[in-house]
């Protein structure tokens, strides 16, 4: 169960329509949190569960004591892609993990022709207002309407309405169903933040061109993690604007020189980010939660020889070192 559950009401059901099944996972919930007062503002931020905790835990000892691998990370990353897409119900390649909502938006907003109208509800969140007000100068114009008038205020001239799933402020819902057949009329795109809404309310996020999601809330991560989702056929439309080594077709392999060589999602792999020890938090209990014990893992130091079959980085860092030339990505 995602969400942090304070009484036996959950998403509208009674107590007596529960069953064992429920009530025994309501309970498990429970037992995996250690709040000392009674907690109500996972809206704001939720509470890590002891999974989270002790999975940031170890990654950071590992960091500590020398035995951290980068390439370590890719794993967390990968289950982290995969356990959300599940959540939203698109393809894992659709989905980047990133840092913050405002920096997906962001992107979409640096995409939008020049001259633009973009859709807003009043008082939305500003992470999905202020990327698309900053492009201002580019011609873009943001139109501001009561969030029960956004599906009716959508017109022709509409590129794109960035509106929220659930207001941040005070818990309002936009009737998505009605938005989405308004923008269907005039093929208008959405982007739309559900970070108030993954995790207790059923979002499909395949039905939308982006939605973006800030994760340290209802989806109990840690801060620093971010979502989004792109329709498959919009891929394309994104210029990646900070690609980086790690959006390479085979990132290990990409890290030095030209020519420019994007993985076919770069995208959303260009919003990826790697070494973040916040990863392992979001997805170690959520991913591996049926993962069994195995050998323990031999610990690498500085005199071991390392297979180079399993890390290509050594061996570009080994061609430069043979040349003189070291840099560290």
């Amino acid at each position: 169960m995602v969400g942090m559950v304070q009484t036996d009401v959950m998403a509208g059901i009674a107590p007596a329509e529960l069953t064992e099944v429920d009530r025994s996972r309501l309970q498990a919930a429970r037992g995996e949190f250690d709040a000392e007062v009674i907690y109500l503002n996972t809206a704001t931020l939720g509470l890590p569960p002891r999974r989270c905790l002790a999975a940031v835990q170890a990654a950071l000892r590992e960091w500590q004591a020398g035995r951290a691998d980068p390439m370590d990370y890719d794993g967390p990353l990968a289950a982290a892609r995969l356990a959300y897409a599940g959540l939203v119900d698109v393809d894992p390649t659709l989905v980047a993990v990133g840092s913050q909502v405002s920096v997906f938006a962001g992107l979409v907003a640096a995409g939008l022709p020049a001259g633009s109208e973009v859709l807003t509800a009043i008082g939305d969140f500003t992470s999905i207002l202020f990327p698309f007000h900053a492009q201002a100068a580019r011609g873009v114009s943001v139109r501001e309407v009561p969030l029960e008038q956004i599906a009716d205020a959508v017109g022709s001239a509409t590129r794109l309405v960035s509106v929220s799933a659930v207001q941040s402020a005070d818990g309002r819902l936009v009737d998505l169903d009605r938005l989405e057949e308004a923008c269907a009329i005039t093929r208008t795109k959405v982007l739309l933040d559900t970070t108030q809404a993954v995790g207790w309310l059923p979002i499909d996020a395949s039905r939308f061109a982006y939605t973006v999601c800030g994760g340290y809330k209802w989806l109990l991560a840690p801060r620093g993690t971010a979502y989004l989702t792109i329709q498959a056929e919009l891929l394309d439309s994104l210029i990646p604007h900070a690609a980086g080594w790690y959006a390479g077709a085979s990132p290990w392999e990409s890290i030095y020189g030209a020519p420019l060589r994007l993985a076919a999602d770069s995208p959303l792999r260009c919003l990826t980010s790697l070494a973040r020890l916040d990863r392992c938090g979001t997805v170690i209990g959520a991913a591996h939660r049926d993962r069994r014990p195995g050998p323990p893992r031999p610990r690498r130091g500085l005199g071991q020889r390392l297979p180079c079959r399993d890390r290509p980085a050594l061996r570009v860092l080994r061609d430069r070192l043979r040349r003189g030339r070291t840099r560290s990505p």
